[in-house]
């Protein structure tokens, strides 16, 4: 028994491997298509879920800072009846540098 192009079954010829050839790549062409819009999304929200997440990111750098100097920093000063309420803190990364304190002071010293 043979087929179309001349060549036995368990034959090796040019015409079977050219054959062969033809036909088995085209494939790859169509997963890489399909896979590109479903890869690319994927892709790009592990990246933000990998940014975003506290002290995620490449690089990100989070440490206790003076807390005066986080108020000087901002032009500010703690209220007379005010205390700071936690540590002051600086958080880096690559093109963010973020400073954070927290106080509390009486509700009657707070002025609209």
């Amino acid at each position: 028994m043979g087929f179309p192009d001349g060549h036995a079954a368990g034959e090796e010829g040019t015409a079977g491997r050219a054959a062969a050839t033809a036909g088995g790549t085209g494939w790859r062409l169509v997963a890489a298509v399909v896979a590109l819009p479903v890869l690319a999304p994927a892709g790009s929200a592990a990246m933000a879920v990998a940014r975003f997440r506290p002290g995620g990111g490449s690089g990100e750098k989070t440490h206790e800072v003076p807390c005066a100097g986080v108020l000087r920093l901002g032009r500010a000063a703690l209220p007379e009846t005010g205390e700071f309420a936690g540590p002051c803190t600086e958080r880096q990364s690559r093109q963010t540098l973020e400073y954070h304190a927290a106080f509390r002071m009486p509700g009657a010293d707070v002025r609209d």
